[in-house]
């Protein structure tokens, strides 16, 4: 750095590297994150515990380094986890496109496992439309909500989005409004022949960052993968119909609230727009509502 940027300060030297770790090299772990939401389990009475702690994780990683991604290799990572008995599929990832063969290719799995439920994130572009894969016929499409229990400002909504569950707002005072995830920076291999931070270097909830705080569409829709993992642990017998089904009659609009922008936004369509006019703002941005973990494993148990 010094050889580079030999004027910089070390202030400045510091502050290059923290951009580097939390956006060249911390994004590296966004599945940790993401499976943290889903199954982390305390260890020594100590730690952050997950939606779902008990489920068993299949991790097949899909990204490359900068978040390159191929949509074949994601398609043939759906296939694989299918065929290796996965029963739930969560997909944080996604596009306002969708790519050659895609709907074909899930379609076909779907068809070859119908007790499989796969759940994809609606997308974070503030859209009134959610991405693909989530958009796709048999996928659960997830939007985000705020602590605030308004949706995430960054979230799609509108045309195809099924349920919303909490995705964390980094804008609220002091990070309280993220999602706090498990990190993948935080071993002690990572940092070798780095000196160990003397300040937070990112939002991160510890030094090193083995937690993080974090928002997103990204973190929504594993929350609701880990409730779906809940009730398939209830009952492994339901098909994804009824499981689907299930999820979305036991949400609600409690706690939920349009916020000002979004209630002047809903009244400024046209009649006849994107959305029917039948469809309550409620619906538009929330979907059939907020997911709701225990009335849906109460709803599997009830009925086994």
């Amino acid at each position: 750095m010094k050889q580079n940027k030999p004027d910089y300060s070390l202030e400045q030297i510091a502050s290059v590297l923290r951009y580097v770790f939390r956006n060249k090299i911390g994004l590296e772990f966004h599945g940790t994150y993401v499976s943290g939401t889903i199954a982390a389990k305390p260890q020594n009475g100590e730690g952050l515990v997950g939606v779902a702690p008990n489920a068993q994780i299949l991790p097949v990683r899909v990204f490359g380094l900068n978040g390159s991604i191929l949509t074949s290799a994601y398609i043939e990572a759906i296939g694989y986890a299918a065929s290796r008995g996965a029963d739930i599929i969560n997909l944080s990832l996604g596009a306002s496109l969708p790519s050659e063969g895609e709907e074909e290719a899930i379609a076909d799995v779907l068809k070859a496992h119908p007790k499989l439920v796969i759940v994809a994130a609606a997308g974070n572009e503030n859209l009134n439309k959610v991405s693909f894969p989530a958009a796709y016929a048999g996928v659960v499409a997830v939007g985000a909500t705020n602590i605030d229990g308004n949706r995430a400002p960054y979230s799609n909504y509108g045309k195809g989005l099924d349920i919303v569950a909490p995705g964390g707002d980094l804008n609220a005072p002091g990070l309280l409004g993220g999602i706090p995830a498990t990190g993948g920076t935080w071993l002690n291999a990572f940092w070798q022949g780095i000196p160990n931070p003397e300040s937070r270097w990112s939002s991160v909830v510890d030094l090193k960052g083995k937690y993080w705080w974090v928002q997103g569409t990204s973190f929504s829709s594993p929350a609701v993968a880990g409730v779906v993992a809940l009730m398939k642990g209830e009952n492994t017998e339901l098909s994804r119909n009824r499981l689907v089904s299930i999820l979305k009659s036991t949400a609600s609009y409690e706690g939920l609230s349009m916020s000002e922008e979004d209630t002047k936004l809903y009244g400024s369509l046209p009649s006849k727009s994107a959305v029917s006019s039948s469809v309550k703002g409620q619906q538009y941005f929330f979907g059939k509502g907020l997911v709701n973990a225990d009335a849906a494993v109460e709803a599997v148990k009830k009925g086994r």
